[in-house]
């Protein structure tokens, strides 16, 4: 072999053991997150380290979701909520033993799913951390002192996933003094105005209630009354939760103000004299707990009210 094929072999080698020295040793500190968090990612890149193939996974069709079902990932175990930050790893566990690792660094980060690496550019709807749950039928009550045209505006850290009438990017409506609605986009009348979505929230569940499944009727009819829901409100609240509770041992249940309502906002013109918008969280237990009790102030209904209910199971 010549001196200059051995000179280049040797540069090779140290090229390719520099490369792995980095590698290896600028993985940060192990740390972990949260599949949930993953789904707050509104755009995913992903590209090949071995052959720098890209492709890009979008929330608006669907992509992003498509992409961690392909790879397993509805099956992952949560862990600690954590911040995705520059210079940190975090890993996912599923099935019990595969897991996904992802890398982060300032603008691109990579993850390690077996023996592969992937590049990932993970593009964050909202700040990662706390819970990442569907908001189950929130439905909107108007009542004006008068007959009234309303525009109604959602502005969430989240997605729609469905609606009822249908969101044309708001909805807009001819209210009355009973609740009545009539959709001015297909003239239909409705009760109230529904939707559901995949929000991100930090959920606080350091003060709420523990009750008995066998329980949950009787509770939710007096709390929702004390909170300041009318019976035909607060009944048909009930009718929608019940069957979801009643048959756990106990439910912790944690009635949210800031933390689901500055991300879902509603934005409505005219802007109601009143609103009162109740978000229940809850986690099924298997034991009883403790836990301090919340307290409520008065709410009041005057000019024109909103009323608006719904909820959350945290698993």
């Amino acid at each position: 072999m010549s001196k200059n094929k051995t000179m280049l072999i040797i540069v090779a080698a140290l090229v390719l053991l520099g490369a792995f020295a980095m590698f290896t040793q600028n993985k940060p500190k192990e740390q972990p997150i949260t599949i949930n968090e993953l789904y707050q990612a509104k755009t995913i890149v992903i590209t090949e380290l071995c052959s720098d193939e890209s492709r890009e996974m979008t929330a608006e069709n669907g992509g992003v979701e498509h992409l961690l079902e392909d790879l397993d990932l509805k099956q992952a175990q949560p862990a600690e909520n954590v911040e995705l930050k520059a210079d940190a790893e975090y890993t996912l566990l599923f099935d019990g033993k595969t897991k996904l690792t992802v890398y982060g660094e300032a603008e691109r980060s990579y993850f390690q799913l077996g023996d592969d690496y992937y590049y990932i550019d993970i593009n964050l709807a909202g700040r990662l951390g706390g819970y990442f749950a569907k908001a189950l039928k929130p439905v909107i009550y108007l009542y004006p002192e008068k007959e009234t045209t309303v525009d109604v505006k959602l502005e969430l850290n989240g997605k729609l996933s469905t609606t009822y009438p249908t969101y044309n990017n708001g909805w807009k409506v001819k209210a009355y003094p009973d609740g009545k609605l009539i959709n001015l986009f297909d003239n239909r009348e409705y009760s109230y105005l529904y939707w559901e979505a995949n929000l991100g929230s930090n959920y606080d569940l350091s003060k709420g209630f523990v009750v008995k499944g066998e329980d949950t009727a009787e509770f939710l009819q007096n709390k929702l009354a004390e909170i300041g829901l009318l019976p035909k409100e607060y009944n048909e609240f009930i009718v929608f939760w019940l069957p979801k509770m009643e048959h756990n041992a106990y439910n912790l249940i944690s009635f949210q103000t800031t933390a689901y309502t500055d991300n879902a906002k509603l934005i409505l013109n005219p802007q109601p004299d009143s609103a009162l918008r109740v978000f229940m969280v809850y986690k099924p237990l298997s034991e009883a707990i403790d836990i301090e009790a919340q307290e409520f102030e008065a709410f009041e209904r005057k000019g024109f009210s909103l009323v608006e209910w719904g909820g959350s199971e945290l698993e």
